[in-house]
């Protein structure tokens, strides 16, 4: 996500460059700074510069030589605490995940030597702009006022192709939207882009092809850059081919960035096969990394394998909400658009090779954009479910997902404890002790699950080197026992139900369903009792809101009003102040820039929640 940094890509690189060398290629743009020894932590920055970007609204670009191979596991926060810390904040690309540069080079279409060049590199150079660097503080935006990202990410791109005319530069690398090109490659995606003066979408995105049981799954990664959402259709073998669903994806995302309007669920446009296709978007990806996506389903087409269909996302539209509120119809398309003929990559259904069709120019006859957005009071999003669009979406249950079966098992055996309860203390606001675990493993805390008599103790699992713990440790000689066979587990945090205290205790309260903003005023507990306050930071989620759904979890960086020693805290609990109850779990950060990053807690509701 966005926050110290807005942007980030690399050229990697045969032997480490020299400051000096580097600097001989940037006679374009103004140094402001060099630090030749960089920190003692090369995962926040090596030798390095200071450029010039967007400088009337405090645009840095931080580029540093990085004298190693790229992390692509980007670190466990345990064993490798400030190479984690690093990749949380941001330092290589806000949406780079595990396995990017893995990913870039299995599906590095235009550039057929990746396999056998990209690995290897022995250095990298990184380059990331950022609005804050040096004045993160309560009250300082991290983007500046108007924000636009795609001028930004253009003006990074060209300087990456200055970077590339190095002779020892290897390939240009995009993290966030695992795209790897040779530096011919890069020059010839810059001037096919200013030929038809078009964005250098190749070189912001890639667009891949997966073939599952008999399906064909294409998607994009990396739109979340330009502030929109990735999109993935899935088409059985035989309808249609990866050449026609690769297209469709790709004129779909120059569509949303060249007239800078999202698509949105319920929008529907004439797609491969010339049938009608319909927008859904949903909180996980079918593939990695696991994003929330706009998912493509065909109206007449065949129902999706039950285990393809993912939870849709509840969007927060402010727009919307004004236009029901005054009895108004509300599109997100004023005015219904073609999409440009643009240049477009397909995948080879057999091998997944990417070309590069011919600009054709003009519009594509029968690609009109149609808005059907259909505003039902109480029913937001469930509005697709009714036939007057023409479009029955599989039965709810099928909408199941291997977690929530899971998740509903877990939550089926734990039950409500009246002495637990009448020993529990409801902790001041800001006042809770954190546990640690056996042995000072790690952090925790103990929550009531909603306004069930049932009181769980939360850990990550990270901590515990993904075991399980049997109990918890408070100040005073409380001892926590713990259920280490139902256990509920998501992403990095586990869950366990509370079957004994040595002493009265206290506990935070919990309610699975919550939303968070940009802006939100939150606390981080800390071990001795005390907590420090912050805000959310700005997310620059497509919606601007973030509803907690079941299985479903997200990071994001919480701005700290002072610095703590975060070392050694992650699994200590964040509170939602207006709320005063949990929101999320501490994962990582870094006190010297006062950020510190979280997991939500976003569980399932209890099956017939007992009262006390």
């Amino acid at each position: 996500m966005k926050g110290l940094f807005t942007q980030g890509v690399a050229v990697l690189f045969s032997e480490s460059p020299s400051l000096a060398q580097l600097r001989a290629l940037l006679d374009d743009y103004e140094i402001i700074s060099e630090n030749p020894l960089g920190t003692s932590q090369w995962q926040m920055e090596s030798a390095s510069f200071r450029i010039a970007c967007l400088p009337e609204v405090n645009g840095v670009c931080l580029m540093d030589v990085v004298p190693r191979a790229w992390p692509d596991h980007l670190g466990n926060s345990e064993r490798e605490p400030a190479l984690h810390s690093a990749w949380a904040l941001g330092h290589f690309g806000p949406f780079a995940a595990t396995g990017s540069l893995s990913r870039a080079i299995e599906h590095a279409h235009r550039w057929p030597h990746a396999a056998q060049l990209a690995p290897q590199h022995n250095a990298f150079v990184r380059m990331r702009i950022s609005y804050a660097l040096g004045s993160v503080s309560e009250g300082v935006a991290l983007l500046p006022p108007d924000y636009d990202p795609l001028p930004e990410l253009e003006w990074l791109i060209a300087l990456a192709r200055h970077i590339t005319r190095h002779q020892r530069a290897v390939a240009y690398f995009n993290p966030n939207g695992e795209v790897l090109l040779s530096p011919e490659g890069l020059q010839k995606v810059l001037d096919d882009a200013a030929l038809g003066e078009a964005p250098p979408l190749d070189a912001m995105i890639n667009v891949r092809l997966a073939h599952l049981e008999g399906w064909q799954l294409v998607d994009t990664i990396g739109l979340a850059q330009l502030d929109f959402l990735d999109q993935e259709i899935v088409c059985p073998d035989q309808i249609s081919s990866s050449e026609e669903l690769s297209a469709f994806l790709y004129d779909a995302a120059y569509h949303m960035v060249t007239t800078e309007t999202p698509i949105i669920t319920d929008n529907s446009t004439i797609g491969p096969g010339g049938t009608e296709w319909v927008a859904e978007a949903r909180v996980a990806s079918l593939r990695e990394p696991v994003r929330t996506i706009l998912h493509w389903t065909e109206t007449e087409g065949p129902y999706e394998p039950e285990h393809f269909v993912m939870p849709a996302l509840e969007p927060y539209d402010q727009a919307a909400a004004d236009a029901a509120a005054a009895n108004q119809p509300y599109s997100a398309f004023e005015d219904p658009a073609t999409w440009e003929a643009v240049p477009t990559p397909t995948l080879n259904a057999s091998t997944g090779s990417q070309h590069s069709a011919s600009m054709t120019g003009g519009r594509i006859n029968g690609w009109l954009w149609v808005c059907l957005i259909v505003l039902l009071a109480g029913m937001g999003w469930l509005a697709w479910r009714y036939p007057s669009i023409g479009f029955s979406p599989p039965p709810a249950s099928s909408r199941q997902t291997p977690w929530d079966e899971a998740a509903a098992n877990v939550l089926g055996e734990w039950q409500p404890s009246a002495d637990l309860d009448a020993k529990a203390q409801a902790a001041p606001l800001g006042g809770y002790h954190t546990l640690v675990g056996e042995g000072k493993a790690g952090s925790g805390f103990i929550m009531r699950y909603g306004t069930a008599q049932i009181f769980c103790g939360v850990t990550t699992l990270h901590q515990f080197d993904g075991r399980t713990p049997a109990g918890l440790d408070g100040p005073v000689g409380l001892k926590v026992l713990l259920d280490t066979v139902n256990v509920l587990k998501l992403n990095d945090v586990q869950v366990q139900q509370v079957t004994d205290v040595s002493r009265p205790f206290e506990c935070l309260d919990y309610d699975p369903s919550f939303t968070l903003r940009p802006g939100d005023d939150l606390l981080v507990s800390t071990a001795d009792g005390e907590s420090v306050k912050g805000k959310m930071a700005d997310s620059l989620l497509v919606v601007d809101q973030f509803t907690s759904v079941p299985g479903h979890s997200q990071e994001f960086t919480i701005k700290l009003a002072s610095s703590f020693d975060s070392k050694g805290l992650a699994g200590t609990p964040v509170i939602k102040v207006s709320t005063g109850k949990v929101v999320g779990v501490l994962r990582s950060g870094d006190a010297t820039k006062k950020l510190v990053v979280f997991q939500t807690l976003s569980l399932g509701s209890l099956p017939n929640p007992a009262k006390p």
